[in-house]
């Protein structure tokens, strides 16, 4: 079972999994509307995350698959649900996003954030949240070790595109 399907399973976001390969993954919300991801995409964002990294003399960022889920789920619950926040309609922080899909694998951290964007692709992306004072902070944050990228376009929401990105310091 793929990533994707995991996700839509273990949280229900979807009436179901809808299909996927190495280039894309789709999935179906509550009304019938599908959204896409890129999994090309995603990699190329924490590619650009860590360049900026190095750049800042800060350490890379190992993806780790519960982030990713966390990410990609809050990506199309945004999406599905066209709302536009770190926190969900019914207000839960990132902490509990977590434990929803935290299978146990993700080791003992001190610190979780989140960025979340809409722009179309992921350097533009990458480049307001340098552009901003707190996402800034949460990209280079030194401590963060552990990353997961979810990426989701729709058609028929306010925006195309939504980005999740989570961030933990775990301190391998």
């Amino acid at each position: 079972m793929s990533l994707g399907a995991i996700i839509l399973v273990t949280l229900g976001l979807t009436t179901g999994f809808v299909g996927g390969d190495a280039d894309s993954v789709t999935g179906r919300c509550r009304d019938g509307r599908l959204w896409t991801t890129s999994p090309a995409e995603q990699g190329q964002m924490l590619g650009l995350l860590n360049q900026v990294r190095a750049e800042a003399a800060r350490p890379p960022l190992q993806r780790q698959t519960v982030l990713d889920r966390m990410a990609l789920a809050h990506a199309a619950d945004m999406a599905c649900r066209d709302y536009f926040d770190h926190r969900n309609p019914e207000r839960m922080r990132l902490q509990d996003r977590l434990k929803r899909v935290n299978d146990g694998s993700l080791p003992a951290f001190h610190r979780l954030a989140e960025v979340i964007g809409t722009s179309a692709t992921p350097g533009r992306q990458l480049e307001r949240w340098l552009g901003s004072r707190s996402h800034r902070r949460a990209v280079l944050e030194e401590e963060h070790d552990l990353v997961g990228v979810g990426l989701v376009r729709i058609a028929g929401s306010r925006h195309d595109t939504y980005w999740a990105v989570e961030f933990v310091a775990a301190g391998r």
